[in-house]
């Protein structure tokens, strides 16, 4: 499994098991799919997110990931770059601060 696919497959595990129950999906493979979107949608607690998965060492965004990065951010969602389960559990600790 790649580095990458392994960071995806363990936040899928670990948002399946979690108490507040987060709305989740991958749209990859979809000939419909947007180029730039995020890896995964995640609505948690109210709020909406846009989280690009990237291999723990060296994974690059490309232009229109970090364009379509910028205009969720700009619709006040949020969107973030993530490379381990742990970076994933701290964007929603950051969540359920505010």
């Amino acid at each position: 499994m790649k580095p990458e696919e392994r960071v995806l497959e363990d936040v899928r595990n670990y948002l399946r098991g979690h108490p507040a129950k987060p709305f989740f999906c991958k749209i990859h493979g979809s000939r419909y799919q947007k180029n730039g979107l995020p890896d995964l949608f995640i609505c948690y607690k109210g709020y909406f997110l846009g989280v690009e998965l990237k291999r723990p060492e060296g994974g690059r965004l490309d232009p229109m990931q970090r364009v379509i990065g910028k205009q969720i951010r700009d619709a006040q969602g949020v969107w973030e770059v993530v490379c381990s389960l742990e970076e994933l559990q701290k964007l929603l600790d950051r969540i359920d601060r505010l």
